[in-house]
């Protein structure tokens, strides 16, 4: 394989990755929200807190496409004659961090998410 294939395939996979991210927090969301209306038990403020980190996962993950775009636009700009090819390969390692640090974030706000519902579950909801 060249070094085309492996970053078309690594293009491939990141993308794919966002999408679940994207995914996990917006599912997790809404399967709170459907065992909300079914578990009155569940009804205590952290719930309203794991909805938070859910939502701004969600966010996180969504945000990660438009500066994964970025990152991209600006990869290629460097190979356009005219252009300024060392602002524009500062602009694009500016945005592949910053796509970094959002997917991260998504990852974190998720498991943050899980804790406050496992927290709830676990120690404010009463057994019957």
């Amino acid at each position: 394989m060249d070094a085309q294939t492996h970053w078309q395939e690594g293009h491939k996979y990141a993308l794919e990755g966002m999408k679940v991210m994207l995914a996990i927090n917006g599912g997790a969301a809404v399967a709170l929200l459907a065992a909300l209306g079914q578990i009155k038990e569940l009804r205590v403020p952290v719930i309203a807190i794991s909805m938070m980190f859910f939502g701004f996962g969600a966010l996180a993950a969504a945000m990660t496409f438009f500066t994964a775009y970025l990152t991209q636009l600006h990869y290629g700009n460097r190979e356009i004659e005219g252009l300024d090819q060392i602002s524009a390969d500062r602009a694009a390692r500016k945005f592949h961090f910053f796509s970094y640090a959002l997917f991260s974030s998504a990852a974190i706000f998720f498991v943050c998410g899980l804790a406050c519902v496992a927290f709830a579950i676990l120690f404010l909801v009463k057994p019957t």
